[in-house]
């Protein structure tokens, strides 16, 4: 059933992982889950495929894994070694997740105002 979204995160915060696979369409490509955002941001490591530029995001090992959809025999393979990852590895990666402010706004300031100056 429907859950508020901050019962959503409270569960996302309590998880080990987050699991999402987007489809290679020109809709996944062209944005940027926010469903990763989220995850990171609550400090809960990703499993996923690639859309859009989350590789620049996503650190395997770090902050997630990547799956490669195209092949049942690699995706299998990437959710066992999740799933044996050791619970001290995985508070690792959501310490990891928590103090990297990968998409803390500030981070992106000077970037913006760039933007927003060269639209005068």
């Amino acid at each position: 059933g429907r859950v508020t979204h901050n019962e959503a995160l409270k569960e996302i915060i309590k998880s080990d992982f987050e699991l999402f696979i987007r489809d290679k369409n020109l809709p996944n490509i062209a944005g940027f889950p926010t469903k990763f955002v989220e995850s990171i941001s609550c400090g809960t490591p990703v499993i996923t495929n690639i859309s859009s530029n989350l590789d620049e995001f996503l650190k395997p090992g770090k902050n997630g894994f990547l799956i490669n959809i195209s092949s049942d025999e690699d995706l299998v393979k990437t959710l066992i070694k999740a799933l044996r990852t050791e619970k001290s590895s995985i508070v690792k990666m959501k310490n990891y997740c928590k103090s990297s402010n990968i998409f803390d706004y500030q981070n992106y300031r000077d970037a913006f105002n760039l933007f927003l100056d060269k639209l005068e």
